[in-house]
């Protein structure tokens, strides 16, 4: 049976001795076969013939997740229903987890994450999210010193004076989330300042706070979209190890180290509070079997117990700088939809994070 043409002709040329020589190409189907067609002047030629099974007839094409883009969350905002979110945050984990989550009765620690996400609301959060106003917030709870220094926050490019700036700085926009909106300059003599000004303004679009572009399933948005600008800390060459401990409620469950970050030698490691590897990784990002612990191991474990006292869940990350603790940011919903592998290692670590207080509070109606 004939189907029809699944693509419309595609005029292309080819070149011999100086001269362009005209074609076409299309596809059809028939017979249960897809053809590949060129056609040369008067005469077609069917190059290549493969099975076709219809759409609807692919088992694994009934499912299919569409993802959100950040505009798509800011002109919905308002009209996007709790059970909307839900049902995006169950697609979303299928898709990306393999597996239907049970946002009922939680117990793998992404389900716990995404309960959290949905359900959880502490105003504390939109301010320790925030790269501009979290310097007071944790300087104030772990100390002025153990903050990197901002030389300023902007809502307009042109606000910023770059005459003033040092030389080294890194400007990063104050909702953005891993590599994304994040600037290090290392000489400003070499930027070309109204196209950095052109990038910076484009940070500034609203939706560019909307955390994880996931149809606005965390409520504490940030007040507005700010261009943190921070001084430069680190070795120039090298950059910063990054120490990761995701923690409950003032303990440490388990950490992340990642060290070598841009080169080719970069390590990626899961320890648990002790130091000690655990043997899994994120889908996607290498690990490694061995592990340099920091001298100030120790301190960087009471400062992130110290910031993550008041919450059921959060990552806080730190920089080592020659024996110097920096807070670096802390993450409230880190690597959601991302699988472990192996993927046993989401319910254990669910079973560390305890977030019934939460679960019950909601159904008392607190």
């Amino acid at each position: 049976m004939f189907i029809g043409k699944l693509k419309v002709k595609d005029r292309r040329y080819f070149a011999i001795g100086g001269f362009r020589i005209p074609y076409e190409v299309h596809t059809e189907v028939w017979e249960g076969y897809k053809r590949y067609y060129v056609r040369l002047f008067f005469f077609e030629f069917c190059y290549r013939k493969e099975k076709y099974v219809p759409p609807e007839k692919r088992p694994e094409d009934m499912y299919r997740y569409y993802a959100d883009s950040p505009i798509t969350s800011f002109l919905a905002e308002g009209k996007i229903t709790y059970e909307l979110k839900r049902i995006h945050c169950e697609q979303r984990a299928y898709k990306q987890l393999g597996y239907f989550p049970d946002l009922d009765d939680p117990k793998t620690l992404n389900e716990k994450i995404i309960w959290l996400a949905l359900n959880y609301r502490n105003p504390d959060i939109a301010v320790a999210a925030d790269k501009a106003k979290a310097k007071e917030w944790a300087g104030s709870r772990v100390g002025y010193d153990h903050v990197v220094p901002m030389i300023g926050a902007y809502e307009n490019a042109m606000d910023i004076d770059f005459e003033s700036l040092p030389k080294r700085f890194v400007a990063k926009l104050n909702g953005g989330w891993g590599a994304e909106k994040v600037m290090i300059v290392k000489d400003k003599s070499k930027l070309d300042t109204d196209r950095i000004r052109a990038i910076f303004s484009s940070w500034l679009y609203p939706w560019n706070i909307y955390y994880y572009r996931n149809m606005c399933v965390t409520d504490e948005k940030l007040e507005k979209p700010l261009i943190v600008i921070e001084e430069f800390i680190g070795d120039e060459e090298k950059g910063l190890d990054d120490y990761k401990f995701y923690c409950s409620r003032g303990e440490i469950k388990f950490a992340l180290i990642v060290s070598g970050r841009g080169g080719d030698g970069e390590s990626r490691v899961f320890v648990d509070e002790n130091g000690e590897i655990l043997p899994f990784a994120r889908k996607g990002k290498g690990s490694s079997d061995s592990v340099e612990l920091p001298a100030e191991f120790e301190k960087m474990k009471e400062i992130s117990r110290k910031l993550s006292s008041s919450f059921p869940f959060v990552r806080v990350d730190l920089y080592d700088v020659d024996g110097h603790i920096y807070v670096g940011e802390m993450t409230f919903t880190p690597g959601m939809f991302l699988r472990f592998e192996p993927g046993e290692w989401d319910l254990k670590l669910g079973e560390m994070v305890d977030i019934s207080e939460e679960i019950a509070s909601l159904g008392d109606g607190k």
